[in-house]
Protein backbone atom coordinates (compact mmCIF):
# COMPACT_ATOMS: atom_id res chain seq x y z
CA UNK A 1 0.00 0.00 0.00
CA UNK A 2 1.09 3.39 -1.23
CA UNK A 3 1.79 5.94 1.72
CA UNK A 4 1.37 9.72 1.06
CA UNK A 5 4.25 11.67 2.67
CA UNK A 6 2.24 12.55 5.85
CA UNK A 7 1.36 9.31 6.93
CA UNK A 8 5.07 8.66 6.43
CA UNK A 9 5.80 10.83 8.63
CA UNK A 10 3.49 9.81 11.39
CA UNK A 11 5.67 6.14 11.50
CA UNK A 12 8.62 7.46 11.80
CA UNK A 13 7.88 7.63 15.75
CA UNK A 14 7.71 3.73 15.99
CA UNK A 15 10.67 2.14 17.53
CA UNK A 16 11.72 5.94 18.81
CA UNK A 17 9.88 5.59 21.82
CA UNK A 18 13.15 5.22 24.21
CA UNK A 19 14.82 8.36 22.75
CA UNK A 20 15.30 10.66 26.05
CA UNK A 21 16.51 13.92 24.96
CA UNK A 22 20.25 13.64 27.66
CA UNK A 23 22.53 16.56 27.12
CA UNK A 24 25.04 14.54 24.98
CA UNK A 25 22.57 14.76 22.12
CA UNK A 26 20.97 18.58 23.12
CA UNK A 27 23.93 19.90 24.15
CA UNK A 28 22.61 21.83 26.44
CA UNK A 29 20.40 24.85 24.81
CA UNK A 30 21.72 24.17 21.62
CA UNK A 31 19.60 21.43 20.18
CA UNK A 32 16.43 24.50 21.27
CA UNK A 33 18.29 27.14 19.84
CA UNK A 34 18.90 25.26 16.78
CA UNK A 35 14.78 24.10 16.95
CA UNK A 36 14.50 28.28 17.44
CA UNK A 37 16.45 29.32 14.58
CA UNK A 38 14.25 26.43 12.40
CA UNK A 39 11.29 28.09 13.06
CA UNK A 40 12.39 31.57 12.13
CA UNK A 41 13.14 30.92 8.81
CA UNK A 42 10.36 31.81 6.16
CA UNK A 43 10.61 28.44 3.77
CA UNK A 44 10.02 26.37 7.54
CA UNK A 45 6.50 24.86 7.71
CA UNK A 46 6.66 22.64 10.96
CA UNK A 47 9.16 21.28 13.47
CA UNK A 48 9.32 18.40 15.79
CA UNK A 49 12.05 17.84 18.44
CA UNK A 50 12.99 14.78 20.19
CA UNK A 51 10.99 12.93 17.11
CA UNK A 52 12.98 10.97 14.82
CA UNK A 53 15.97 12.84 15.52
CA UNK A 54 16.78 15.98 17.51
CA UNK A 55 14.99 18.76 14.96
CA UNK A 56 12.83 17.38 12.20
CA UNK A 57 12.33 20.22 9.90
CA UNK A 58 9.70 20.20 7.40
CA UNK A 59 9.49 22.13 4.16
CA UNK A 60 8.22 22.13 0.70
CA UNK A 61 8.57 18.81 -0.16
CA UNK A 62 11.16 18.61 1.52
CA UNK A 63 12.22 16.84 5.46
CA UNK A 64 15.52 18.20 7.39
CA UNK A 65 16.32 15.26 10.03
CA UNK A 66 19.01 17.44 12.17
CA UNK A 67 21.06 16.66 14.99
CA UNK A 68 22.52 19.41 17.10
CA UNK A 69 25.89 18.76 18.98
CA UNK A 70 27.31 20.94 21.15
CA UNK A 71 31.17 19.85 21.33
CA UNK A 72 33.04 23.07 22.21
CA UNK A 73 35.87 20.03 23.95
CA UNK A 74 35.19 17.11 22.14
CA UNK A 75 36.95 16.35 18.64
CA UNK A 76 33.74 14.86 16.66
CA UNK A 77 36.38 13.47 13.92
CA UNK A 78 36.87 10.94 16.48
CA UNK A 79 35.38 7.34 15.07
CA UNK A 80 32.89 6.74 18.36
CA UNK A 81 31.54 10.08 17.63
CA UNK A 82 31.28 10.46 13.92
CA UNK A 83 30.06 6.62 13.52
CA UNK A 84 27.24 6.90 15.71
CA UNK A 85 26.58 10.37 14.31
CA UNK A 86 26.19 9.02 10.65
CA UNK A 87 24.41 5.61 11.86
CA UNK A 88 21.78 8.01 13.41
CA UNK A 89 21.39 10.18 10.53
CA UNK A 90 21.35 7.35 7.91
CA UNK A 91 19.02 5.14 10.34
CA UNK A 92 16.56 7.80 9.25
CA UNK A 93 17.26 8.92 6.21
CA UNK A 94 16.75 4.69 5.32
CA UNK A 95 13.65 4.30 6.66
CA UNK A 96 11.93 7.33 5.18
CA UNK A 97 13.22 5.45 1.73
CA UNK A 98 11.71 2.50 2.94
CA UNK A 99 8.09 3.78 3.86
CA UNK A 100 8.44 5.17 0.48
CA UNK A 101 8.66 8.89 1.83
CA UNK A 102 8.44 10.72 -1.94
CA UNK A 103 9.94 14.19 -1.12
CA UNK A 104 13.60 15.02 -0.84
CA UNK A 105 15.28 13.99 2.63
CA UNK A 106 18.29 16.09 3.74
CA UNK A 107 20.50 14.52 6.78
CA UNK A 108 22.02 17.64 8.40
CA UNK A 109 24.68 17.89 11.12
CA UNK A 110 24.23 21.31 13.24
CA UNK A 111 27.55 21.45 15.27
CA UNK A 112 29.54 23.66 17.32
CA UNK A 113 33.20 22.63 17.58
CA UNK A 114 36.55 24.53 17.53
CA UNK A 115 37.59 22.01 15.59
CA UNK A 116 36.60 21.69 11.84
CA UNK A 117 34.55 18.56 11.20
CA UNK A 118 35.66 16.16 7.65
CA UNK A 119 34.06 14.97 5.91
CA UNK A 120 32.91 11.63 5.55
CA UNK A 121 33.47 9.16 2.73
CA UNK A 122 31.58 6.27 1.51
CA UNK A 123 34.39 3.67 2.91
CA UNK A 124 33.81 5.68 6.08
CA UNK A 125 30.52 5.21 6.13
CA UNK A 126 30.07 1.41 4.35
CA UNK A 127 32.42 0.53 7.84
CA UNK A 128 30.24 2.36 10.44
CA UNK A 129 26.97 0.63 9.23
CA UNK A 130 28.68 -3.14 8.91
CA UNK A 131 27.16 -2.99 5.33
CA UNK A 132 28.69 -3.17 1.64
CA UNK A 133 26.28 -4.14 -0.74
CA UNK A 134 25.60 -3.55 -4.56
CA UNK A 135 22.54 -4.64 -5.64
CA UNK A 136 18.90 -2.68 -3.81
CA UNK A 137 17.54 -5.00 -1.81
CA UNK A 138 13.81 -5.99 -2.15
CA UNK A 139 11.72 -3.67 0.47
CA UNK A 140 8.40 -5.25 -0.25
CA UNK A 141 9.98 -8.65 0.63
CA UNK A 142 10.98 -7.36 4.17
CA UNK A 143 8.95 -6.19 6.78
CA UNK A 144 9.89 -3.11 8.44
CA UNK A 145 7.51 -3.52 11.92
CA UNK A 146 10.42 -6.44 12.78
CA UNK A 147 12.71 -4.31 13.15
CA UNK A 148 11.73 -2.72 15.99
CA UNK A 149 13.31 -4.33 19.39
CA UNK A 150 13.66 -2.76 22.71
CA UNK A 151 16.99 -1.37 21.95
CA UNK A 152 17.63 1.45 19.18
CA UNK A 153 21.03 -0.91 18.22
CA UNK A 154 19.41 -3.76 17.14
CA UNK A 155 16.82 -2.14 15.01
CA UNK A 156 19.46 -0.16 13.23
CA UNK A 157 21.28 -3.28 12.94
CA UNK A 158 18.57 -5.28 11.55
CA UNK A 159 17.43 -2.31 9.20
CA UNK A 160 20.92 -1.74 7.50
CA UNK A 161 20.91 -5.60 7.04
CA UNK A 162 17.83 -6.24 5.71
CA UNK A 163 17.99 -2.52 3.87
CA UNK A 164 20.98 -0.64 3.22
CA UNK A 165 22.86 -0.84 -0.15
CA UNK A 166 25.40 1.65 -2.18
CA UNK A 167 23.64 3.80 -4.39
CA UNK A 168 21.22 4.86 -1.18
CA UNK A 169 24.54 5.44 0.60
CA UNK A 170 25.89 7.56 -2.13
CA UNK A 171 22.69 8.97 -2.01
CA UNK A 172 22.77 9.91 1.68
CA UNK A 173 26.09 11.77 1.59
CA UNK A 174 25.23 13.20 -1.71
CA UNK A 175 22.51 15.33 0.47
CA UNK A 176 24.11 15.03 3.81
CA UNK A 177 25.01 18.86 5.58
CA UNK A 178 27.75 19.23 8.04
CA UNK A 179 26.76 22.87 9.44
CA UNK A 180 29.06 24.36 11.59
CA UNK A 181 28.37 28.05 11.54
CA UNK A 182 27.31 28.13 14.62
CA UNK A 183 28.27 30.35 17.88
CA UNK A 184 29.38 29.04 21.73
CA UNK A 185 25.68 29.03 23.35
CA UNK A 186 25.62 32.67 24.41
CA UNK A 187 26.76 34.74 20.99
CA UNK A 188 24.36 31.98 19.53
CA UNK A 189 21.42 33.21 21.65
CA UNK A 190 21.79 36.92 21.52
CA UNK A 191 21.82 36.53 17.28
CA UNK A 192 18.26 34.21 18.21
CA UNK A 193 17.18 37.23 20.41
CA UNK A 194 18.06 39.82 17.63
CA UNK A 195 15.93 37.58 14.89
CA UNK A 196 12.82 37.18 17.53
CA UNK A 197 13.01 41.04 18.50
CA UNK A 198 12.44 41.31 14.82
CA UNK A 199 9.12 39.19 14.73
CA UNK A 200 7.37 40.81 17.80
CA UNK A 201 8.73 44.65 17.76
CA UNK A 202 5.99 46.17 15.77
CA UNK A 203 3.19 44.17 18.05
CA UNK A 204 4.29 44.24 21.43
CA UNK A 205 4.55 47.30 24.28
CA UNK A 206 7.31 45.75 26.26
CA UNK A 207 9.19 49.59 25.56
CA UNK A 208 12.66 48.01 26.76
CA UNK A 209 14.29 46.39 24.19
CA UNK A 210 16.49 44.40 26.37
CA UNK A 211 13.51 42.86 28.65
CA UNK A 212 11.56 42.55 25.45
CA UNK A 213 14.38 40.10 24.04
CA UNK A 214 15.10 38.16 27.38
CA UNK A 215 11.03 37.62 27.43
CA UNK A 216 10.43 36.49 23.94
CA UNK A 217 13.63 34.10 24.31
CA UNK A 218 12.45 32.72 27.51
CA UNK A 219 8.68 32.45 26.05
CA UNK A 220 10.90 30.90 22.91
CA UNK A 221 12.36 28.11 24.76
CA UNK A 222 9.45 27.39 26.51
CA UNK A 223 7.32 26.90 23.59
CA UNK A 224 10.14 24.15 22.15
CA UNK A 225 10.38 22.15 25.56
CA UNK A 226 6.65 21.72 25.94
CA UNK A 227 6.77 19.23 23.36
CA UNK A 228 9.19 17.14 25.80
CA UNK A 229 6.48 17.09 28.58
CA UNK A 230 4.15 13.91 28.39
CA UNK A 231 0.60 15.19 29.12
CA UNK A 232 -1.74 12.30 30.72
CA UNK A 233 -5.24 11.21 28.53
CA UNK A 234 -3.84 12.94 25.86
CA UNK A 235 -4.21 10.72 22.55
CA UNK A 236 -2.91 12.45 19.80
CA UNK A 237 -0.62 10.62 18.06
CA UNK A 238 3.30 11.74 18.84
CA UNK A 239 3.89 13.47 15.57
CA UNK A 240 0.85 15.55 16.55
CA UNK A 241 1.74 16.14 19.85
CA UNK A 242 5.44 16.97 18.74
CA UNK A 243 4.70 18.82 15.78
CA UNK A 244 4.90 23.07 16.20
CA UNK A 245 4.11 25.33 13.58
CA UNK A 246 6.46 28.43 12.50
CA UNK A 247 2.90 30.18 12.57
CA UNK A 248 1.89 28.70 15.88
CA UNK A 249 5.11 29.41 16.73
CA UNK A 250 5.46 33.16 15.63
CA UNK A 251 1.41 33.96 17.56
CA UNK A 252 2.67 32.33 20.74
CA UNK A 253 5.71 34.94 20.78
CA UNK A 254 3.37 38.34 19.70
CA UNK A 255 0.45 37.25 22.14
CA UNK A 256 2.73 36.99 24.65
CA UNK A 257 4.57 39.74 24.36
CA UNK A 258 2.14 42.17 23.70
CA UNK A 259 0.90 43.09 27.38
CA UNK A 260 3.21 42.24 30.07
CA UNK A 261 1.50 39.18 31.84
CA UNK A 262 2.78 37.30 34.79
CA UNK A 263 4.48 34.35 31.99
CA UNK A 264 6.54 37.11 30.87
CA UNK A 265 8.19 37.40 34.49
CA UNK A 266 8.73 33.74 34.94
CA UNK A 267 9.91 34.05 30.88
CA UNK A 268 12.13 36.99 31.79
CA UNK A 269 13.76 35.33 35.02
CA UNK A 270 13.88 32.14 32.54
CA UNK A 271 15.69 34.04 29.99
CA UNK A 272 18.27 35.58 32.56
CA UNK A 273 19.50 32.32 34.23
CA UNK A 274 20.28 31.40 30.87
CA UNK A 275 22.12 34.44 30.04
CA UNK A 276 23.99 34.41 33.44
CA UNK A 277 25.35 30.63 32.81
CA UNK A 278 26.61 31.71 29.16
CA UNK A 279 28.85 34.43 31.05
CA UNK A 280 29.92 31.68 33.73
CA UNK A 281 30.98 28.62 31.14
CA UNK A 282 32.74 31.59 28.94
CA UNK A 283 35.03 32.38 32.12
CA UNK A 284 35.74 28.76 32.82
CA UNK A 285 37.63 27.42 29.78
CA UNK A 286 39.26 24.83 31.97
CA UNK A 287 35.66 22.88 32.30
CA UNK A 288 35.86 19.18 30.90
CA UNK A 289 32.91 18.29 28.41
CA UNK A 290 31.68 15.51 31.13
CA UNK A 291 31.66 18.81 33.82
CA UNK A 292 30.43 20.94 31.47
CA UNK A 293 27.17 18.57 29.90
CA UNK A 294 26.42 18.12 34.32
CA UNK A 295 26.69 21.72 34.60
CA UNK A 296 24.18 22.11 31.66
CA UNK A 297 21.63 19.84 33.16
CA UNK A 298 21.37 21.72 36.35
CA UNK A 299 21.31 25.00 34.57
CA UNK A 300 18.79 23.69 32.34
CA UNK A 301 16.09 22.28 35.23
CA UNK A 302 16.96 25.47 37.01
CA UNK A 303 15.42 28.03 34.24
CA UNK A 304 12.86 25.44 34.15
CA UNK A 305 12.19 25.80 37.80
CA UNK A 306 12.72 29.77 38.15
CA UNK A 307 10.00 30.33 35.84
CA UNK A 308 7.68 27.91 36.78
CA UNK A 309 8.35 29.16 40.03
CA UNK A 310 7.62 32.56 39.29
CA UNK A 311 4.63 32.48 36.82
CA UNK A 312 2.22 33.88 39.75
CA UNK A 313 2.80 36.64 41.70
CA UNK A 314 3.03 34.56 44.87
CA UNK A 315 6.40 32.44 43.85
CA UNK A 316 7.78 36.01 42.55
CA UNK A 317 7.89 37.01 46.00
CA UNK A 318 8.81 33.82 47.43
CA UNK A 319 12.21 34.31 45.26
CA UNK A 320 12.59 37.92 46.09
CA UNK A 321 12.04 37.43 49.81
CA UNK A 322 15.16 35.06 49.89
CA UNK A 323 17.90 36.92 47.52
CA UNK A 324 16.73 40.32 48.30
CA UNK A 325 18.79 42.72 50.22
CA UNK A 326 16.02 45.19 51.39
CA UNK A 327 14.23 45.59 54.34
CA UNK A 328 10.38 43.47 55.10
CA UNK A 329 8.68 45.97 54.27
CA UNK A 330 9.97 46.90 50.76
CA UNK A 331 9.47 43.17 50.24
CA UNK A 332 6.05 43.18 52.12
CA UNK A 333 4.75 45.71 49.70
CA UNK A 334 5.56 43.23 46.74
CA UNK A 335 2.41 42.03 46.05
CA UNK A 336 0.71 45.12 46.04
CA UNK A 337 2.61 46.85 42.83
CA UNK A 338 1.34 46.43 39.78
CA UNK A 339 3.00 43.78 36.88
CA UNK A 340 5.53 46.67 35.54
CA UNK A 341 6.27 47.87 38.82
CA UNK A 342 7.15 44.35 39.68
CA UNK A 343 9.04 43.37 36.42
CA UNK A 344 11.50 46.48 37.74
CA UNK A 345 11.81 44.82 40.87
CA UNK A 346 12.84 41.87 39.33
CA UNK A 347 15.21 43.39 37.01
CA UNK A 348 16.46 45.46 39.77
CA UNK A 349 17.39 42.12 41.54
CA UNK A 350 19.62 40.79 38.77
CA UNK A 351 23.05 40.74 40.85
CA UNK A 352 21.40 38.96 43.67
CA UNK A 353 19.77 36.56 41.63
CA UNK A 354 23.08 35.79 40.00
CA UNK A 355 25.27 35.38 43.37
CA UNK A 356 22.41 32.51 44.31
CA UNK A 357 22.26 30.55 41.69
CA UNK A 358 25.71 30.33 41.27
CA UNK A 359 26.22 29.08 44.68
CA UNK A 360 23.13 26.99 43.91
CA UNK A 361 24.36 25.28 40.73
CA UNK A 362 27.93 25.09 42.20
CA UNK A 363 26.80 23.26 45.72
CA UNK A 364 24.23 20.52 43.26
CA UNK A 365 27.60 20.21 40.75
CA UNK A 366 30.06 19.83 43.51
CA UNK A 367 27.72 16.88 45.26
CA UNK A 368 26.53 15.29 42.39
CA UNK A 369 30.30 14.55 40.91
CA UNK A 370 29.38 10.67 40.37
CA UNK A 371 26.77 11.52 37.90
CA UNK A 372 28.96 13.27 35.64
CA UNK A 373 30.97 9.80 34.76
CA UNK A 374 27.43 8.20 33.76
CA UNK A 375 25.42 8.27 30.64
CA UNK A 376 23.16 10.67 30.71
CA UNK A 377 19.24 9.30 30.77
CA UNK A 378 15.93 9.96 32.30
CA UNK A 379 16.79 9.00 35.62
CA UNK A 380 20.07 11.50 36.18
CA UNK A 381 17.82 14.20 34.78
CA UNK A 382 15.55 13.33 37.84
CA UNK A 383 17.80 13.43 40.29
CA UNK A 384 18.90 16.62 39.19
CA UNK A 385 15.61 18.49 39.21
CA UNK A 386 15.76 21.24 41.76
CA UNK A 387 12.64 20.53 42.81
CA UNK A 388 13.90 17.57 44.46
CA UNK A 389 16.02 19.78 47.25
CA UNK A 390 13.55 22.37 48.05
CA UNK A 391 11.51 22.40 51.36
CA UNK A 392 7.60 22.39 49.96
CA UNK A 393 6.36 22.92 52.94
CA UNK A 394 7.85 26.45 53.16
CA UNK A 395 6.13 29.21 51.14
CA UNK A 396 7.42 32.68 51.73
CA UNK A 397 10.95 31.67 51.51
CA UNK A 398 13.20 29.09 49.37
CA UNK A 399 14.42 26.68 51.65
CA UNK A 400 17.05 23.95 50.38
CA UNK A 401 17.62 20.40 52.02
CA UNK A 402 20.74 19.76 50.23
CA UNK A 403 21.58 16.46 52.01
CA UNK A 404 19.65 14.63 54.96
CA UNK A 405 22.38 14.94 57.32
CA UNK A 406 22.02 19.00 57.64
CA UNK A 407 19.60 20.82 58.46
CA UNK A 408 16.95 22.53 55.70
CA UNK A 409 18.67 25.55 55.02
CA UNK A 410 18.49 28.94 52.91
CA UNK A 411 20.61 29.86 50.24
CA UNK A 412 21.11 33.66 50.59
CA UNK A 413 22.37 36.06 48.04
CA UNK A 414 25.29 37.67 49.96
CA UNK A 415 25.92 40.98 51.47
CA UNK A 416 29.12 41.93 49.43
CA UNK A 417 31.59 45.32 50.82
CA UNK A 418 29.32 48.00 51.40
CA UNK A 419 26.96 48.92 53.65
CA UNK A 420 27.42 45.31 55.41
CA UNK A 421 25.21 46.11 58.83
CA UNK A 422 22.20 47.61 56.70
CA UNK A 423 21.93 44.75 54.62
CA UNK A 424 22.33 42.05 57.05
CA UNK A 425 19.70 43.89 59.09
CA UNK A 426 17.39 43.95 56.23
CA UNK A 427 18.04 40.07 55.75
CA UNK A 428 17.31 39.09 59.73
CA UNK A 429 14.33 41.10 59.65
CA UNK A 430 12.82 39.24 57.07
CA UNK A 431 14.14 35.40 58.04
CA UNK A 432 12.80 36.03 61.80
CA UNK A 433 9.31 35.35 59.86
CA UNK A 434 10.07 31.38 58.63
CA UNK A 435 13.41 31.21 61.16
CA UNK A 436 15.41 28.96 59.04
CA UNK A 437 17.91 26.75 61.13
CA UNK A 438 20.98 27.91 58.46
CA UNK A 439 21.97 30.39 56.39
CA UNK A 440 24.32 29.82 53.63
CA UNK A 441 25.43 33.51 53.09
CA UNK A 442 28.38 34.54 51.37
CA UNK A 443 30.26 36.91 53.53
CA UNK A 444 33.01 37.43 56.70
CA UNK A 445 30.11 36.41 58.65
CA UNK A 446 29.94 32.99 60.35
CA UNK A 447 28.91 31.48 63.24
CA UNK A 448 25.69 30.40 65.44
CA UNK A 449 22.93 33.15 66.15
CA UNK A 450 20.11 33.45 67.97
CA UNK A 451 16.86 35.30 65.99
CA UNK A 452 16.88 37.33 69.20
CA UNK A 453 20.12 39.34 68.89
CA UNK A 454 20.86 42.67 68.03
CA UNK A 455 22.39 42.83 64.53
CA UNK A 456 25.51 44.91 66.27
CA UNK A 457 26.06 42.03 68.07
CA UNK A 458 25.68 39.38 65.02
CA UNK A 459 27.86 41.61 63.30
CA UNK A 460 30.75 41.58 66.07
CA UNK A 461 30.44 37.78 66.03
CA UNK A 462 29.10 37.39 69.04
CA UNK A 463 28.22 33.61 69.37
CA UNK A 464 25.30 31.74 71.31
CA UNK A 465 25.40 28.24 72.45
CA UNK A 466 23.53 26.43 70.35
CA UNK A 467 21.45 24.89 72.43
CA UNK A 468 19.54 28.74 73.07
CA UNK A 469 16.34 29.19 71.35
CA UNK A 470 15.36 29.51 68.13
CA UNK A 471 19.61 29.86 67.02
CA UNK A 472 20.76 29.98 63.42
CA UNK A 473 24.14 29.32 62.29
CA UNK A 474 26.09 31.28 59.36
CA UNK A 475 27.83 29.91 56.85
CA UNK A 476 30.15 31.75 55.05
CA UNK A 477 30.53 29.86 51.73
CA UNK A 478 33.89 30.81 51.21
CA UNK A 479 34.48 26.76 50.34
CA UNK A 480 32.58 27.27 47.41
CA UNK A 481 34.32 28.52 45.12
CA UNK A 482 32.56 30.41 42.08
CA UNK A 483 34.78 32.69 40.99
CA UNK A 484 36.88 32.77 37.60
CA UNK A 485 38.30 30.00 36.73
CA UNK A 486 37.31 28.01 39.50
CA UNK A 487 34.65 25.98 38.92
CA UNK A 488 36.45 23.25 37.50
CA UNK A 489 37.54 22.71 41.04
CA UNK A 490 35.36 20.28 42.94
CA UNK A 491 34.94 21.19 46.48
CA UNK A 492 34.03 18.63 49.80
CA UNK A 493 30.77 19.85 50.71
CA UNK A 494 30.98 17.11 53.16
CA UNK A 495 33.78 18.21 54.83
CA UNK A 496 32.93 22.05 54.51
CA UNK A 497 29.27 23.87 54.07
CA UNK A 498 27.99 20.32 55.39
CA UNK A 499 30.05 19.63 58.51
CA UNK A 500 28.95 21.11 62.03
CA UNK A 501 32.44 22.24 62.62
CA UNK A 502 33.92 25.40 60.56
CA UNK A 503 36.88 24.01 58.38
CA UNK A 504 38.88 27.42 59.11
CA UNK A 505 38.22 27.35 63.10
Amino acid sequence: MTLTNEEVIGLMYKGEQNRDASSKVRGFLFQDLVAIDELLKDETEYICTEYVEDVFCAKANKIVIIQAKYYPKTDVNQDANISAIMRDLYYQFLRLNVYGYSGDVIPQLSIYSKKDVNDVTLEQLKKYIGVDRDKKPDFKKNNIEDLYEEKKKKAQKKCFDNYAYDKSMERFLDRLNINTQYQRIGEYRKKLEDKINEEIKSTSTISDENSRKTIAMGLAIRFIQDSYNDVKNDNRTEFEKKKRTRQEFLEYLQRNTCLINEECIGAYLEGVAYDIWSEKEEDNPSLTQNQLELLHIIVDNTAKWISQLCNNIKGQKQLINTISRKKKEYVDEYENFDIEKRLTIIKEHRAELEDYLCFLWKILFDINQDLGEKEVNKKIKGILKIENYIDKNENTIIQLKFDSNVPTAVLLSGIGDSRQGEKMRNILSRMRVSKPELWYLCGKNKGCFSYDQDISEIMQGLNVASIAQETFKIECMNCIKVDLGEWNNIDDCNGTIFSEKCVED
